[in-house]
């Protein structure tokens, strides 16, 4: 029984597409719905922020539409968590906290209810989705650093994880 609900997790995992970025896409022009919530720079900083997916599209409750990508985390291991601060943007792996990049910041600036985030080759721009702390990021420009931290659409606050729908990840090691 447990195996056919982790092959049944599996299969479904692969059914549902997650919006994630890779290396190949072309970067394009973001414009900003005026419907995104405030956002400061202290809130993005004050935690590390982890990755989420839409788990079910329909929901309008926040934290059973966004949860734990089971995929990421526990079959790839390859999301990356992102801690963000003046200096630098630092990616660690989420199943592998002794793995992890930094890339230089340049510029920090805030326009309308956007963070923007200049790096030597991007521009990474966060926005509030939902008052609940959901935060969608969009990259213009190179939008991976390398194998094992793909960085994901939506993220939210580490503290605030516990409040999201999760899925345990069984018997895989994430």
């Amino acid at each position: 029984m447990l195996k056919t609900c982790l092959l049944l997790l599996f299969f479904f995992s692969f059914a549902v597409e997650q919006p994630t970025f890779s290396e190949r896409s072309t970067p394009k022009t973001i414009v900003v719905p005026a419907s995104f919530l405030p956002l400061t720079l202290e809130e993005l900083t004050a935690d590390t922020i982890v990755p989420i997916a839409i788990l079910e599209q329909k929901s309008k409750n926040v934290f059973e539409k966004y949860g734990i990508d089971f995929q990421g985390n526990c079959y790839d291991c390859d999301l990356a968590n992102l801690k963000i601060s003046r200096q630098k943007l630092i990616f660690t792996n989420v199943c592998d906290a002794t793995q992890s990049i930094a890339l230089k910041v340049l510029f920090i600036k805030k326009l309308n209810n956007q963070i923007i985030i200049g790096t030597p080759n991007s521009q990474w721009i966060l926005f509030k989705v939902a008052k609940e702390g959901v935060y969608q990021l969009k990259i213009e420009g190179n939008r991976m650093i390398k194998e094992g931290f793909k960085v994901s659409a939506f993220f939210t606050l580490n503290k605030k994880l516990r409040q999201f729908k999760v899925h345990d990840c069984g018997d895989f090691q994430g």
